[in-house]
């Protein structure tokens, strides 16, 4: 039977991808909606690109480094563990010394601090323009 403290992790690690999953989507959309906006011809499109065009590109911008955040997240993870699988002897572990595994906590963070900022600067745009 799993104890409490393997219960939490367990959920700790479906929430964490949860996280991940949704921060993906939201930064794929945001870069998503800043193309859809600039190559459309449709008249609110050119209204919004009149009033906020700086602010959907800088949430696109966000979103594109919320995209790479999240792949460095990852590839630090499979650093990490590439190294501790080359150690040898009983001991296999992490080295919180290691960069690859020091990154992991931080990228997870700033992934989601780009990808909420990227949200918030459409939603200003779409402010700005339907009050414009």
């Amino acid at each position: 039977m799993a104890t409490g403290r393997e219960k939490r992790l367990k959920e700790k690690k479906i929430r964490t991808s949860k996280i991940s999953d949704l921060v993906r989507y939201v930064s794929f959309g945001l870069v998503a909606l800043t193309y859809s906006i600039f190559t459309s011809k449709a008249d609110f499109a050119v209204l919004l690109l009149q009033n906020s065009k700086n602010l959907f590109l800088w949430a696109s911008l966000l979103g594109a480094l919320a995209i790479l955040f999240d792949y460095f997240q990852y590839l630090s993870g499979y650093i990490a563990v590439n190294k501790s699988l080359a150690m040898t002897g009983d001991n296999i572990d992490y080295n919180k010394k290691w960069i690859s595994k020091r990154l992991i906590k931080p990228l997870f963070i700033f992934k989601q601090i780009l990808a909420f900022s990227g949200i918030v600067l459409i939603c200003i745009a779409m402010y700005c323009a339907t009050v414009a």
